[in-house]
């Protein structure tokens, strides 16, 4: 049986390392794997994966990864443009230029 999970995960080189990590742990198949990226912080990746066990043994795993924003199960969705936890930090840092030294 074939299933198309699709996932928002941080731009982070160890982001799509443990998602395929946790796939192969846990005895699932990945057969088709598109990554995109979405803006300078997060990336989506739509894995289509192969396996005999329920789907909701991945799923559940997936869901714990750190890296790991949003995931959805059989489709793909659409991003609603949100501030995300560091873009907001880099917002209010003071740029090196204006710090007075003293």
């Amino acid at each position: 049986m074939h299933t198309t999970v699709t996932l928002l995960v941080d731009h982070h080189p160890v982001a799509i390392e443990r998602v395929l990590q946790v796939a192969r742990y846990r005895g699932f198949n990945v057969v088709g794997m598109n990554l995109t990226r979405d803006s300078e912080l997060e990336q989506r990746l739509v894995l289509e994966i192969a396996s005999e066990r329920n789907i909701e043994l991945l799923v559940k795993q997936l869901a714990k990864i750190y890296h790991v924003r949003e995931l959805k199960v059989g489709a793909e969705f659409q991003l609603a443009a949100r501030p995300t936890p560091v873009a907001a930090a880099r917002s209010m840092a003071t740029p090196a230029a204006q710090v007075q030294r003293g």
